[in-house]
């Protein structure tokens, strides 16, 4: 019952961005373009500095309701859980900074300038989305395993 509910939210958000962007005349292959999650990507295998690959599928297969807690607790799962999260958000940062350095180095262009820090976001747009959309449930399936929310 809780996936149904998570699927309905994603639709929902999702047809709020492009209800939003065709009102106000955004192009909505701007905000949804693939490269931007190559960093994101990036970021979380930076999880297998602190943890082996055997633990990783373990907390994801503890979230998915696929695997009984056997030899891992439930919480060091969570702990896996929001550690990917959180570096496919510090992956992320650390692009948008570079790349709003990079739209510094044009200001004499102030509408190269505007899409410059435009596109600087879609990291941060595509590490915020896996963070809600995926993340933070996995972690509810971990933390209420019966349903709770």
């Amino acid at each position: 019952m809780k996936w149904i509910k998570t699927l309905f939210y994603v639709f929902f958000i999702f047809a709020g961005v492009i209800l939003s962007t065709r009102m106000h005349g955004f192009p909505i292959d701007t905000i949804f373009e693939p490269t931007a999650l190559i960093f994101v990507f990036a970021g979380w295998i930076f999880i297998f500095a602190n943890y082996s690959l055997s633990e990783v599928i373990q907390a994801f297969g503890q979230a998915g309701g696929m695997m009984k807690s056997t030899h891992q607790s439930t919480a060091m799962s969570q702990q896996i859980i929001a550690t990917i999260g959180n570096y496919g958000l510090l992956a992320a940062g650390m692009i948008n900074l570079v790349m709003v350095f990079s739209a510094l180095a044009n200001l004499d262009d102030p509408k190269a300038l505007g899409v410059a820090f435009a596109v600087s976001l879609r990291p941060l747009v595509w590490a915020l989305a896996a963070k809600v959309f995926i993340g933070i449930p996995l972690q509810n399936n971990l933390r209420y395993p019966q349903g709770g929310i």
